[in-house]
């Protein structure tokens, strides 16, 4: 039985809310001692302060707990889940948490966070790191909201380079994507169609063919694939934490808003 968002989010966040049993009433529904409307009142979010930490979430949903220390936000929990994306979608939601950090801590001049953004599909989850990394050449953090990536070591960087510069070159073929359908027992006419009269091509365009809905129509299919190119021909352990500085608050919050607007136009 899977747990309760709000559940996930308390271990996630080491029990410091109490949400669910503060907010989840015998019906299910919220009663959170805060709110705030985004700037166009399509959703109304709950948010408590507790000390150094900051939870936002939605009726049922957890949606994010930051915890601040030493003026740097880790973000220890991001919910891409339907009341969570906002009226729109994951980047709005998560771009909104960030307005509401800073006008909750605008102290802070770092905000960081791990990627483990992922999708459901009809048989499992999975993991979109190796798609972002094959399709666009970028973390998903790096892609929509310019988060930097945390090295540890120089020798990660430089292999990380290395694999940026091998995706460019790489080229996925017909005969490979024949067998691995072999290999799954699935046979979608379409993984073969977006060859046409071509024997191979780079792995980003092939992967742009498949838009939104394409994705959504052979979910599994699609990210197997993906997870089993990447695999057999990048083969490196891809960076998982992000960061990004704030230099100036009020700058930082321009640049916010506008990605808001972008998206809400």
């Amino acid at each position: 039985m899977e747990l309760h968002p709000y559940i996930q989010a308390e271990i996630h966040s080491e029990y410091i809310f109490g949400i669910y049993d503060k907010f989840v009433d015998e019906k299910g529904m919220v009663g959170g001692k805060k709110e705030f409307k985004d700037a166009h009142n399509k959703q109304i979010y709950d948010f408590v302060k507790i000390g150094d930490n900051l939870f936002i979430g939605h009726r049922q949903n957890a949606c994010m707990t930051i915890n601040i220390e030493n003026k740097e936000a880790m973000i220890m929990w991001f919910g891409h889940i339907k009341n969570c994306a906002h009226w729109r979608n994951a980047k709005h939601m998560f771009l909104w948490g960030l307005v509401v950090l800073l006008r909750e801590f605008p102290e802070i001049k770092k905000i960081s966070l791990g990627d483990d953004t992922k999708i459901k599909c009809k048989n499992s989850i999975h993991r979109l790191a190796k798609y972002y990394f094959l399709r666009y050449g970028a973390m998903y953090y790096e892609l929509y909201f310019d988060f930097k990536i945390y090295f540890q070591l120089k020798q990660d960087k430089k292999q990380y380079e290395e694999a940026l510069y091998k995706r460019k070159k790489t080229k996925i073929t017909k005969i490979w994507v024949k067998d691995f359908l072999l290999e799954i027992n699935e046979n979608p006419p379409i993984f073969i169609d977006v060859f046409g009269n071509n024997f191979e091509m780079p792995i980003e365009e092939y992967l742009s063919y498949f838009k939104q809905d394409l994705r959504k129509e052979y979910c599994d299919i699609f990210y197997l694939l993906t997870s089993a190119f990447f695999n057999s021909f990048i083969s490196i352990s891809l960076p998982s934490t992000f960061y990004i500085n704030i230099d100036k608050k009020s700058k930082f919050v321009k640049y916010l808003k506008e990605k808001i607007n972008k998206i809400i136009t």
